[in-house]
């Protein structure tokens, strides 16, 4: 099981509870996922300059050659649904000790995320 974490980073926390279930909604529709969670977070990071944020939890099972595909699929799903649902400033998924903003994400990134998972 593979479990990615994404962060949906807004200037103002407006209606990020119906966004999150909409996030949710869309994404346990995948084949791809097992399980999904979108909550709408208050945030004050420092240094960054994120108000408010969307969490989200996603569940993969698959085996190790199909991962990296379902991996793919579900990048371009969240990069559509940045532009769906109210504009996020930005999307980062965590890897490691890191967090990546999902339009930088490489190939390296996903190698590395399912090597840590």
């Amino acid at each position: 099981m593979t479990e990615l974490n994404f962060l949906l980073a807004y200037d103002e926390d407006t209606g990020l509870d119906k966004t999150a279930a909409t996030i949710q909604s869309r994404l346990a529709g995948m084949e791809e996922v097992d399980e999904v969670e979108a909550k709408a977070q208050q945030m004050k990071v420092t240094g960054v300059e994120i108000a408010a944020a969307i969490g989200v939890t996603v569940l993969i099972v698959r085996g190790s050659r199909e991962l990296v595909e379902e991996v793919r699929k579900l990048i371009v799903e969240i990069r559509k649904l940045k532009e769906e649902v109210g504009g996020p400033k930005e999307v980062y998924i965590d890897i490691g000790t890191r967090r990546v903003a999902v339009e930088k994400l490489s190939d390296q990134d996903i190698m590395e995320m399912i090597q840590l998972a």
